[in-house]
């Protein structure tokens, strides 16, 4: 959107900058410093929406893997090569998507995925449900995730309301629910006022930290070291990014 923005914004003054010099040569009363000024305006706005265009398409786009990376080379002429798979790192942490939609690892073995393709991900408006590693099935029934949490072996937060859609055309309408995940033992458990929710989190000491799964999915595309991961994993992983 930002690069978007920019680059039309520099489109329009480049533009202007045209007329202006063009109606100079007829020798119309306009200000050929105008011109100029506009010119430069343009050139900044076009470094900054090139700056844009490289943060957040592609150098995001160049750390994909598998096809990915091959339809990157094909569309940029780019190579890009993946040194968390060179150093041996478990790919469950660093690969951002699978299946060719976009995935975002919490306490292995489970991750969330969006529901739209990798290709047409929207950072904005995407839906993220909990699944299992190497698997396409949604886990627990959590869907349509609101906010995420993870910490030590339990993952946590709270979803939007959703509708379920039958081929006989009937519709049911799922309101929000607060949830808790023992990964341990693979256990799920739902709560419908917030209160009690959190007197759970705090019998089990985990930290009330939140994230918007698009906004941390961005993050975890430039540096894929998420707060949850295990210590020895965030070492490997910033080993390689000091490299």
């Amino acid at each position: 959107m930002k690069t978007f923005v920019f680059f039309t914004l520099a489109g329009i003054l480049l533009f202007s900058s045209f007329v202006i010099f063009i109606l100079k040569l007829l020798r119309k009363q306009v200000s050929g410093k105008l011109g100029l000024l506009l010119l430069l305006v343009a050139g900044v706005f076009l470094l900054i929406g090139g700056y844009y265009l490289w943060t957040d398409v592609i150098r995001p786009q160049a750390r994909t893997t598998g096809t990915d990376i091959l339809e990157f080379v094909k569309e940029h002429g780019v190579i890009s090569s993946n040194p968390y798979k060179e150093d041996g790192i478990d790919p469950f942490y660093w690969e951002d998507n699978w299946a060719g939609y976009a995935k975002l690892p919490l306490i292995k073995p489970y991750y969330l995925m969006t529901t739209t393709p990798y290709s047409v991900y929207n950072a904005n408006e995407d839906d993220w449900d909990i699944r299992l590693e190497g698997s396409n099935t949604i886990s627990h029934g959590i869907v349509a995730i609101a906010y995420i949490g993870a910490s030590d072996y339990y993952i946590y937060g709270f979803n939007e309301e959703y509708e379920i859609k039958w081929e006989d055309g009937y519709n049911k309408i799922v309101k929000p629910f607060y949830f808790l995940v023992d990964t341990k033992n693979d256990l799920k458990y739902t709560y419908f006022e917030e209160s009690k929710w959190e007197q759970a989190l705090d019998s089990l000491e985990l930290p009330k930290n939140f994230y918007y799964p698009d906004d941390i999915y961005r993050s975890y595309k430039m540096n894929p070291v998420l707060p949850w991961f295990p210590e020895e994993v965030k070492q490997q992983l910033e080993a390689v990014k000091a490299k």
